[in-house]
């Protein structure tokens, strides 16, 4: 009977610590609805990655340039070489459309999740 509690008392504690681990919450507060690996519509040879407020935009594998990114909703708000532009985004499926406007020219870019 002891070899019974022992093991039911054991069998609890480890049921209890895993509800316990993957009941905890994520705190990153980084992370954003577009976060990961997207390819321009327009040319497959152009991936940007998004993510922890980063944005990389590689060209044929190579680092073309970097951003920094912040989303509310559906706005978003790049920083570019210390400019910064804002505008929308929407994602519908595997489509990621920015609607960019910089000093009155609208710029919409479409990207696909890879």
């Amino acid at each position: 009977m002891a070899k019974k509690s022992f093991g039911l008392v054991m069998l609890v504690a480890v049921l209890a610590f895993g509800m316990a681990v993957t009941g905890c919450s994520n705190d990153d507060t980084n992370v954003s609805p577009i976060d990961g690996r997207w390819v321009y519509a327009g040319d497959s040879n152009e991936v940007w990655v998004f993510g922890g407020g980063t944005a990389r935009v590689y060209y044929r594998g190579v680092l073309d340039e970097t951003l920094t990114f912040s989303t509310s909703g559906s706005n978003i708000t790049i920083t570019m070489e210390g400019l910064s532009m804002t505008g929308t985004f929407a994602i519908s499926g595997n489509t990621l459309t920015i609607t960019i406007t910089f000093l009155g020219e609208t710029d919409v870019i479409v990207l696909q999740r890879q």
